[in-house]
Parts: C-alpha cells; sequence; structure tokens
C-alpha cells in the first residue's frame, strides 16, 4: 500500500493544540494516544516539533501523527482511513485558504 498522499501544508501540526483541546470529539483510543502526546503546544497552538513548517521527528513521530500507524491500531482498512484523513485535511487546507496545489488528492 502507498503512503498517505501527504502534501506538507502543516496545518495538522500548527493546529495541535486545537486538536489535543477538542477531547470530547474522539474516540477513547484517540483519547488516549493524546493524553500520551510527548510534545509540548506553543503558545500559538502549534507542536513544538513543527520546525520551518515540517515535521522535525517526522520518521520517528507519535501514533497519533502516523495515519498508517492509526489506521492499523483502529482496524480500519488502509485505503478507508486515507480517504477519512484526506477530507480531513482538504478542510482544513480550505478553511485557511490554502492553495489547491495543497489539496490531498486520494
Amino acid at each position: 500500500m502507498r503512503d498517505f498522499p501527504c502534501t506538507n501544508c502543516g496545518k495538522c501540526c500548527e493546529l495541535a493544540g486545537e486538536v489535543i483541546a477538542n477531547k470530547d470529539l474522539y474516540d477513547p483510543l484517540t483519547l488516549s494516544l493524546i493524553e500520551k502526546f510527548p510534545y509540548k503546544i506553543r503558545e500559538d497552538g502549534s507542536c513544538e516539533m513543527l520546525v520551518d513548517g515540517l515535521c522535525s521527528v517526522y520518521s520517528d513521530r507519535p501514533l497519533l501523527c502516523n495515519i498508517k500507524a492509526m489506521a492499523k491500531l483502529k482496524e480500519i482498512p488502509l485505503e478507508d482511513y486515507y480517504r477519512q484523513a484526506a477530507k480531513s485535511c482538504n478542510k482544513l487546507i480550505e478553511k485557511f485558504g490554502l492553495s489547491d496545489e495543497y489539496l490531498v488528492k486520494f
């Protein structure tokens, strides 16, 4: 299976504080991973590992940030989880008025 076609917009990392703050939106597994999130959230709501618009720990990122690992943990077929993630990504991209080049095509 191919990797998720992330376009590196960085919005998920910029909004880490918002994700963590909205705990009532998540299932128990996701909540447990949020509670174990190992990095600090900056005052602007971004993850401290976001450097120059990219994740500085991408190859060793937390499970919560790993789409392929989350699909496996949740026992959701990878293609289905990728579709769900792509929809969420594209909503963020549109909400923040980013160029269409950042839209996730899946």
